[in-house]
Parts: C-alpha cells; sequence; structure tokens
C-alpha cells in the first residue's frame, strides 16, 4: 500500500497554537512513515534559538513511544526523519511557500487562531 503522505511541512512560529499544530504533524509523521520538516522564519539576524523549536523527543517520550532520556539514535530507530529548517524574511508566508516549491509536501500542517462566532 502507498503511504498516504511522504513529506509534510510544519511552518511554525513557535507559539503555542503552532504546539498543537506540531504534535499533530509529528504523530501523523509517525503512523505515516513521512519525513517531517519543522520550519521557522524570522526576520532577526541573530541567528536561531533551536532551543525554541518543538522537542521532537520530548513528545515522543510523554506518548510513552521512547524511554525518558532518550537520545536522536532513538528517534532513528522509530524511522521519523525530522528535519528543522530556519530561514530570515520578511515574508513567512512567501518564504515557506518558495520552500515548499523546492522540497514538495504532501501536507502542511499550520495552526490557525480560534475565533468566536457571534451567537444569534
Amino acid at each position: 500500500m502507498d503511504r498516504p503522505f511522504r513529506h509534510i511541512l510544519h511552518p511554525t512560529d513557535l507559539s503555542v497554537a503552532s504546539r498543537i499544530a506540531f504534535r499533530h504533524a509529528l504523530k501523523l509523521a509517525l503512523v505515516t512513515d513521512a519525513k517531517l520538516t519543522v520550519m521557522h522564519v524570522s526576520g532577526d539576524d541573530d541567528g536561531v534559538d533551536w532551543s525554541a523549536f518543538p522537542g521532537v523527543r520530548q513528545h515522543l517520550e510523554a506518548w510513552g513511544i521512547l524511554p525518558p532520556n532518550s537520545t536522536p539514535e532513538n528517534v532513528g530507530t522509530l524511522g521519523l526523519r525530522i528535519r528543522k529548517v530556519s530561514a530570515r524574511g520578511s515574508d513567512p508566508v512567501a518564504a515557506c511557500m518558495d520552500y515548499e516549491a523546492r522540497h514538495a509536501a504532501d501536507l502542511i500542517v499550520v495552526a490557525t487562531s480560534q475565533r468566536e462566532a457571534p451567537l444569534d
């Protein structure tokens, strides 16, 4: 049977809402054996704070998939292929679309804001 997804792209602004979307993207990558790219676009020239990216092992440990204090090698035994990408630019959407054009994704998992609908 063909895999439904080979590559999942998760653009993140590193917010709480994006962390929820990350969990969905990670779980989908795990169950479909897809490569997962987590991408953050920043206008800062200060460099990348990789510790601000969501922790793959932290989530897999919390889900009981990996043992506590696991290593990157433990992630590899699951067949997960995770790539964290940082890009600089003033337009995050354009940067993500440019990346996607060069590294085609089957699915893009993004966070949305919850809005309250007026009750009539």
